[in-house]
């Protein structure tokens, strides 16, 4: 909108969705005669917006429109910028010529995963020198965690390590003519613990004394609960349940009182998920007990 005349003062631009009636305001600037603002398609759905501006001059004077300096309506479909799409993830084996990205990734604690992505427009054309944020999301907000920028052909590469469960966006901001593009990655990643024996032959009414520590951090303030399993009958059974201290350390004694011939134990720690401990369920290497019956 603009003022050729007494000289513009103040206003604002608005716009609505069609057929609604609730308007929003935009952030408005004067720029000499004419009033300029800049709508961001991220903060409304797709679709047609009609457009009202309202103006005040140095005298006092006001006035409002719906149309463009043309007379045609003052109308925008959004998205109005080029479209964009980004995809990120560990480069999986495909039987098609086209590319597959695993967005689900599991991996052992300590790995690094090398991930890659592609930058394109809607034509699947390449975006060259684009900037790609590494956002992680976590319970108090999201931290960038990195910066990336693609190449002449839109791809680029970004290591991760898995030291936790991790919720990774990666994000295009775009420009005032190319649109934004997100990814999400999720990174699930197995907690750790060691399990030793005091004994591994022993006779039974002995005991046998485990012992171990969770490795991977951070712990529950109150120290990470874990279940004691066995083999027994062609399945993995949880017989107790323990917490470790608050540096993970845990023990557990066993009785063996029901031996009657040669037998071989086979005994894991399984690291169930919970609150503070930012793990997939996972579970130890075996320990083995021999046990002599009477």
């Amino acid at each position: 909108m603009t003022d050729r005349h007494s000289g513009l003062a103040r206003g604002d631009i608005e716009m609505r969705a069609a057929g609604s009636t609730t308007w929003h305001g935009l952030k408005t600037d004067r720029q000499g005669s004419q009033l300029v603002a800049y709508v961001d398609d991220e903060r409304f759905r797709k679709g047609l917006y009609e457009f009202r501006a309202h103006a005040e001059d140095q005298a006092g004077n006001e006035a409002s429109t719906t149309t463009r300096a043309d007379g045609a309506t003052a109308s925008l479909r959004l998205p109005a910028r080029i479209d964009t799409r980004l995809v990120v993830g560990l480069l999986a084996r495909s039987h098609t010529k086209r590319p597959r990205f695993d967005r689900e990734i599991s991996a052992p604690f300590g790995r690094l995963i090398r991930l890659r992505g592609r930058l394109t427009n809607g034509d699947g054309q390449p975006i060259e020198a684009g900037p790609i944020d590494a956002l992680e999301r976590r319970s108090d907000g999201t931290v960038p965690i990195g910066l990336v920028t693609t190449d002449r052909r839109g791809r680029f590469r970004y290591v991760l390590r898995a030291t936790h469960n991790r919720d990774v966006v990666f994000r295009y901001g775009g420009s005032r003519r190319i649109g934004t593009a997100t990814a999400p990655v999720h990174v699930r990643v197995s907690g750790t613990s060691s399990i030793v024996a005091s004994k591994r032959v022993l006779r039974n009414g002995q005991s046998v004394l485990f012992r171990g520590r969770v490795a991977t951090r951070p712990l529950p303030t109150q120290g990470k609960l874990l279940e004691i399993q066995a083999y027994f009958r062609g399945r993995w059974r949880t017989f107790s349940t323990l917490r470790t201290d608050r540096r993970g350390a845990w023990h557990f004694a066993y009785l063996f009182g029901a031996t009657l011939c040669l037998l071989r134990y086979r005994f894991r720690v399984l690291l169930p998920m919970e609150g503070g401990y930012p793990f997939v369920a996972s579970h130890s290497r075996v320990a083995k007990v021999l046990v002599v019956g009477p």
